[in-house]
């Protein structure tokens, strides 16, 4: 009897075609799965490499860049929280209406919830959604399941951070978010400047216009143009967003102002984005359509040249200032303040003497004070502690520091009741010192500040390293939305037809996109 024995070849277990790091490169520009497919083999093949010993097919590629996300994603989620070695954090919230990817056909709200630490760090923990009718208690839930989603301390949160809206910042909701989802069509008004742009001679444009009654304008416009020449000055490309530098540069050019020494002459730049719910970027137009007025009777009426040239005018002298410090948490109780006499003071000039100042000043400056008194949130008992740590307010220092003593010295209880600010009309004779009071010294345990500094004369401050720390967290307080709004812009952007229709890996691809900034517009299939 014979044995017969057969050797069958051995099969060999094939060889991923995409290396992870090419995963993430891969979300990082949108690039489709099939184009990853046919590098992948390309390179292979210019290498000298075997195809057959591959696996490349368009599902193989998906399935492993699905995996490498998810993994990245909860990497960079570790590590970016394990990073966060400050012992408060602040809690940034933001919504908005966009596309479902989930229901064709079907809007979804999605909200985006990211922590930042006084030492600088920023972590993007979610960009949620949110199922079924959007309510305060909706939102909040899902918020709330976030956190406990990931390995947190919640009793470091000392801030929160949101639009200013009546739900979000109701007295006795809580935490709450409220998605800004009303953004209308292009500004018909604005929209007339974009589709006669090519036709303007961008060379020619016409600066303000002082008439000889309106001579108590040269002392605004002359304050404003060496604010702005040394906040260009000093400014960085690495720290300085790209709006912000233009709306410093347009106001600088409407007022006749020019750029300090070394630095690039202003181009006025072709409209951008319209976003209804942004400032930032009606003021870009505001200042477009003033510069080129004269070219733009045919487009405009002169009623409206008119005042939207007088607008242009009331924004460079109030609003550009405000706009560009309001980053500064150290300043921002004395910028506030500022702000509201100087509006105050205009106020009382217009009716005086509306001669004076533009045509429709008045109709500019009242609703202005009138908002900015519902929202002077760093003039509050807690929040105007933070002018001691501002650089600006050197001489309000020593009263505020007596008034501190004079609070932590006394022996009655704080009230319990909600503070009510002082009517607009009596804020013009207010110092920063008038706002302290019991609530002042809770801002230094909310933030983990030793307070002893306060009982030393202010000239040896600098010399205490408990001052020199409260400084620095201070200095990284974040006081504006930006990261939520960055976070929302990202999801705008990945929220195509082509983006995983999986929750999970759609919450993969935001972090990973996140973590590695992205340069292209997002056109892959990522599925």
């Amino acid at each position: 009897m014979h044995t017969v024995s057969v050797s069958l070849p051995k099969v060999s277990k094939k060889m991923e075609s995409v290396p992870m790091e090419a995963c993430f490169i891969a979300d990082k520009y949108a690039i489709s799965n099939r184009a990853v497919t046919e590098l992948a083999a390309a390179f292979r093949k210019d290498g000298g490499k075997n195809l057959e010993e591959y696996n490349l097919s368009v599902n193989t590629t998906g399935r492993r860049r699905q995996s490498a996300r998810l993994e990245k994603a909860a990497d960079i989620t570790k590590w970016q929280l394990g990073d966060i070695t400050s012992k408060m954090y602040a809690l940034h919230w933001d919504g908005k209406l966009i596309k479902s990817l989930m229901h064709v056909g079907k809007d979804m709200e999605r909200v985006t919830v990211i922590l930042t630490g006084t030492d600088g760090q920023e972590v993007l923990l979610s960009i949620v959604g949110m199922e079924g009718r959007s309510t305060a208690e909706n939102e909040a839930a899902k918020i709330i399941q976030v956190l406990n989603d990931h390995p947190l301390d919640t009793s470091r949160i000392g801030a929160l951070v949101f639009d200013t809206t009546a739900v979000n910042s109701g007295v006795w909701s809580g935490v709450v978010v409220r998605l800004e989802t009303e953004f209308g069509p292009n500004e018909q008004l604005f929209k007339r400047l974009v589709n006669n742009w090519s036709e303007l001679n961008h060379n020619n444009y016409t600066l303000v216009e002082v008439t000889a009654p309106q001579r108590e304008l040269t002392g605004y416009i002359h304050n404003t143009i060496t604010f702005l020449q040394t906040w260009i000055e000093n400014s960085t490309k690495e720290t300085l967003r790209h709006d912000y530098l233009e709306l410093a540069e347009l106001t600088l050019l409407f007022l006749g102002g020019t750029v300090p020494a070394g630095r690039r002459s202003i181009t006025i730049k072709a409209p951008g984005a319209f976003h209804h719910a942004r400032w930032i970027s009606k003021t870009l137009y505001t200042f477009k359509v003033a510069l080129f007025r004269c070219q733009l009777g045919d487009v405009y009426a002169p009623e409206e040249l008119e005042d939207i040239t007088s607008l242009a005018v009331f924004l460079a002298i109030f609003y550009t200032k405000a706009w560009l410090t309001c980053t500064s948490a150290a300043d921002a109780p004395s910028n506030d303040l500022a702000l509201m006499k100087n509006l105050l003071k205009a106020e009382a000039s217009i009716s005086k003497d509306p001669m004076k100042w533009p045509a429709k000043f008045l109709s500019f400056v009242v609703p202005a004070r009138q908002k900015l008194q519902n929202h002077l949130w760093y003039l509050s008992e807690r929040l105007v502690s933070l002018a001691l740590f501002s650089d600006r307010t050197s001489s309000d220092k020593q009263t505020m520091r007596k008034a501190m003593l004079r609070y932590h010295d006394a022996t009655d209880s704080p009230q319990t009741r909600k503070q009510e600010m002082p009517a607009s009309h009596q804020l013009g004779s207010k110092a920063l010192k008038d706002f302290i009071g019991h609530d002042s010294w809770s801002m230094f345990e909310l933030l983990g500040i030793d307070s002893s500094f306060v009982k030393l004369p202010v000239a040896q401050w600098t010399t205490s390293d408990n001052y020199r720390h409260g400084k620095k967290v201070v200095a990284n307080l974040p006081v504006v939305n930006d990261a939520a709004e960055r976070a929302l812009g990202l999801a705008t952007d990945l929220n195509t037809n082509k983006a995983p229709k999986s929750e999970e890996q759609l919450q993969a691809l935001y972090r990973v996109c996140e973590g590695c900034p992205r340069e292209a517009a997002w056109t892959g299939n990522v599925n």
